[in-house]
């Protein structure tokens, strides 16, 4: 549901690179029928959090205001232990990123904005 069915995939070179694209009904991001209103970021997109392999910290902003159904992301913003970011356009995390998140190296969070 969070991670998608295939978060890590082979690109057309062999390589693996790793894709988030959830199955996130809106009522998940805010749920005004119970009288939830939803965490906001500085921009005022809806956003999500959890943990992925218990470790990282992924956070889903919701800058369509819509279910996240099938959606690849436009971009991602991977900050590293070290304060350092990596900046990705597009609904890929290229190789070298994708095996640090995989063997949880070096790796704080990851904002990815749809």
């Amino acid at each position: 549901m969070f991670i998608g069915s295939n978060p890590f995939v082979l690109n057309n070179d062999g390589k693996v690179e790793m894709q988030l694209i959830p199955a996130l009904p809106l009522w998940l991001f805010e749920d005004l029928e119970a009288g939830a209103e939803g965490k906001r970021d500085d921009d005022g997109n809806l956003i999500v959090s959890y943990k992925l392999f218990a470790s990282i910290m992924v956070t889903y902003h919701n800058t369509l205001g819509t279910d996240l159904f099938d959606v690849a992301p436009k971009s991602y913003v991977v900050t590293m232990t070290d304060g350092s970011t990596v900046e990705v356009e597009g609904a890929s995390i290229p190789t070298d990123t994708a095996i640090q998140i995989r063997k949880l190296l070096g790796v704080e969070s990851i904002d990815v904005y749809y």
